[in-house]
This record gives structure tokens, sequence and C-alpha cells, in this order.
């Protein structure tokens, strides 16, 4: 049956798990509400007693519409249903819990406040630094290998690649994440008795970015660096040692070149910078696109509370692209113009590869019938392909766009040594949460200084996606007045 005046909502955001928020963190809400007769004029999330103005609301949910017209919704509303909103969080002292409610004012004047439910605060992650016995002369590096079902070949190359380093005060912090028996027992057997080398196993599989945050927390106090290391690749003797020469009072984090080979070893190219330019100075430049590769990096360790927890996990994000950001945010990024490890590309596959053939194509006559049919037949493919366009830039909008927001808000919480210049290019991404001109700006600014290589023209795509989630929206608001509707009986 038919619902009455309601008003009705989703919020998609797990609250059920506790949120740890470090030195500062975001709650990031999303979901659906809408009335059943009245449109929202505006919508609000109080999150603590202190309210939040939505300013993302009435966006295109044509999945909600789907599931909701004839049944609960009789006018269309549920169309235009969608919201999210950034809540920005400062350090806490101690567990608690918190009320989030969504209220919303109608267009009648009538104001509906119903209750989100509760989010568990927790004020960080449980760190658990193993114990180590370091060499007091020299800085302690400390190795985090995230693994999980490696090849055993190339897994003991590289645990081989890591103990004949030049170097010589490290530990390295193997972390499993969840491998079968088999495989953990074949880590273990490479790792030997190596008494350097420190074994750990999750009880459930987290996932690689998970599974980087879990390492994190291990490493020990003594500790003065942090070097990331995959499974599968191969370092060069001197990979440590070149990277901490490049560190000075204000250098955060050092990053090197690689070798790409094939799964043989052979050498497909002795640089990663064949098809994008580098960047590790410019921060609105990292936060667009990442070239901070993490198995290539060294960071000091006192960024771990900068970087403890990671982000929301949204699509396919990446712990290296985070740990750039909050590099630069507070110091300097430098790079070692220098191959000092091997990246192995598993599989022969070829990707991209064009050859030019040196044939013109034949010279084939087209009746003008022929060419009104394929005239005709584009016009008709035409909606279709916009609409596939559309929701492209939706999916970007949801998930590229989303995140460098919330890179940007939780590194102005975490970071209280931020520059002026960075301080303004954090702001102006956080803005775009209601204007898109700081991203029009970056756009007409990186295609004059010719920038599209460094940024893979990630500024014009998330534009886009911008503008698009913004016709949609209107788009779908007119469409509504053409739905056929029917009174709403109690």
């Amino acid at each position: 049956m038919p619902l009455g005046r309601e008003f009705l909502f989703n919020v998609y955001t797990d609250l059920s798990k506790p949120l740890h928020v470090g030195k500062g963190n975001v709650l990031y809400v999303q979901g659906w509400c809408y009335h059943t007769e009245e449109h929202i004029r505006s919508l609000t999330v109080i999150f603590d007693g202190a309210a939040h103005p939505v300013r993302n609301f009435g966006l295109a949910r044509l999945d909600v519409f789907r599931a909701q017209f004839g049944i609960a919704d009789m006018r269309g509303h549920s169309l235009n249903s969608g919201f999210w909103v950034m809540i920005p969080l400062q350090a806490e002292v101690a567990r608690r819990t918190a009320g989030l409610k969504l209220s919303a004012v109608l267009a009648d004047g009538t104001v509906c406040e119903v209750d989100g439910g509760q989010v568990r605060l927790e004020p960080d992650l449980t760190m658990e630094p193993v114990a180590v016995r370091a060499d007091a002369a020299e800085p302690l590096v400390a190795i985090c290998m995230a693994t999980y079902n490696p090849p055993v070949g190339f897994l003991r190359r590289q645990i081989e690649s890591i103990k004949r380093q030049t170097y010589r005060n490290w530990v390295c912090i193997v972390n499993d994440d969840c491998s079968s028996p088999e495989c953990l027992s074949s880590i273990a057997d490479c790792i030997g008795d190596d008494p350097r080398f420190l074994l750990f196993s999750n009880e459930w599989n987290l996932g690689y970015y998970h599974n980087f945050e879990r390492i994190l927390t291990r490493v020990p106090q003594e500790a003065a660096y942090v070097a990331l290391a995959d499974q599968d690749d191969r370092w060069h003797e001197s990979k440590i040692e070149r990277l901490l020469d490049e560190f000075d009072d204000s250098t955060t984090l050092v990053y090197s070149d690689m070798n790409i080979v094939d799964g043989r070893g052979n050498l497909i190219s002795d640089t990663y910078w064949t098809t994008r330019k580098n960047n590790f100075s410019r921060l609105d430049l990292l936060l667009l696109a990442n070239t901070v590769t993490g198995a290539a990096s060294m960071f000091r360790r006192d960024l771990i509370p900068c970087l403890l927890p990671f982000p929301e996990k949204i699509d396919d994000i990446y712990h290296d692209h985070f740990i750039a950001c909050v590099a630069l945010s507070c110091g300097c990024i430098r790079y070692v113009d220098e191959p000092l490890y091997d990246y192995f590309q598993h599989g022969e596959n070829v990707i991209g590869h064009y050859v030019k053939t040196g044939k013109k194509s034949p010279y084939v006559r087209i009746s003008l019938i022929d060419k009104i049919k394929s005239i005709k037949q584009t016009l008709c493919a035409l909606p279709a392909a916009l609409k596939g366009v559309f929701f492209y830039y939706q999916s970007q909008y949801y998930n590229n766009f989303i995140r460098r927001i919330i890179f940007s808000i939780i590194i102005k919480e975490r970071c209280v040594d931020i520059d002026n210049k960075n301080k303004r290019i954090l702001d102006g991404f956080i803005s775009t949460e209601s204007s898109c001109w700081y991203l029009v700006y970056q756009v007409v600014r990186n295609r004059l200084m010719r920038r599209g290589p460094i940024t893979m023209h990630l500024d014009g795509i998330l534009l886009k996606s911008v503008l698009s989630v913004k016709l949609l929206k209107y788009y779908y608001r007119v469409r509504r007045w053409f739905i056929p509707t029917g009174p709403v009986s109690g």
C-alpha cells in the first residue's frame, strides 16, 4: 500500500563500524532522502549536536526512483533524492558515541527531523609497535612488506634482495593478509631464521589498502624511517642507502625511479616515466594525479600520526597517493633520478600497442541513401551514448572527485605545519564540495602550462564529473514534471 505524507531516507554510510579519528578525520555521510508530497528546500545533517548544511542534495538517483515509484513515491520526488556531506572531525581524547540526525525543511516550511543512527568514535587505531634492538649509531629503517598469496619464487627473490642491502640497520615487518596456510608456510620458509624479519598474519582478509595501514601500526618506536616494499619486486643493493642520502631537515619523503622488467627479468624500460611527467613539488598536481610509487618510497616515521588511520576506502584508493600528499603537505619530497629496484610485470600481454601498416584504406563510394542511413543510425544511438557518458562521469564523481575532498580535509585537520601556499590548495579542493570554480581554475591553468601529461587530464575529468552530476540533477528535476502522478492515499 502507498504510504501517506512521509519523509523517507536511507543512509549508506556504515555506522555500525567504529570510526577511528586519530589527529582528525572525516565522516562521509551519503544516502538518499525525499518527502512523498513536498519538495525539500534545504537539508541539514546534525552530528553530535552540531548542524552541517548539506550543499549536495537533490542529486539524481534513478535507482531509488525505480525502487520507490508507485510504491512509496507517487510524485517522483525520489528521482532527485541523493545527498552527501563531509563532516570534519577533530581529535578525540576518549571513546564515545555521537548521534546523527537528518533535518529537512520542505517547500511549505515544514521541518522533518529523523534519527540517522549512532556513530562510535575511537581516539586512534591500536598501535602495536614491534620491539627491536637497533644500532644507535645509525638510524633504523623499518621496511614494511604486505603479502597475500605471493608466488614463492618472486617473494624469495625480493627477500634475498633486501638481505643484500649495503645499509645494514634495518628491520623488515612482513604482514600477511590471511594467505592460505601453504603460502604462509612458504613465506616463513623464505624468511628463514633471519631475526631482522618479523612475520605477522591478519585474522581475516583486509585488502591491500588496509593491510598497509595495519603494518604501519607495527612500526617500532626506534625507527627513524619507513620504507614500503611489495612482495614481488627486486631491490638493488644500494636502495636504502641511496634513499637515506637524500634526506635533509626539510625532507619528509624520498622516492626513486625503477626498472620495468618482464616476468623473466628482461628489461622493458629503464625508467617509469615513458608516458607521463614526474611531479613531486606541486601539491595541487599531486592531489589530482599521484606520481609517487609506494614501493619506491621512504618517509620519516614521524609522519605516521598524520597518516593513520587511512581515509575511508572509496573505489580504487591507493595508500601511496595519500602518503605522498601528506608528506608534501608537511615538508619537501625529493626524487632520486635513477632506478633503485626492478618492478616486475607479470604476464606477457601488451596493452595499448598500435602498429602502423603503411597501407592506405581503399576508397569506397558511399551512396546518398547509405549516408542518410548512417546519419540516422548515429542520431538514434546518440541518446544512449550520451546517457552512458553522463553515468560514466557520475561514477567518477562519487569515486575520484569525492576522494580528493576527503584527502584535503583530513590533511588539513592533521598536519599543523602546512605553509600558506599548500593551505590555499587544500582549501581550494575542499571548496569544490559546493563550487566547481577551483576545478575550472585548475583546468585552465594546467592547459595553459601544458601539464596534461602530469595530471593525465584528471583535472578535466573531475570537472566534467561535477558538471555531469549537476546536469543530471536538473535534467531529472525537469523530467519529473512529466511523470504521471496519482493521489497519495494514507
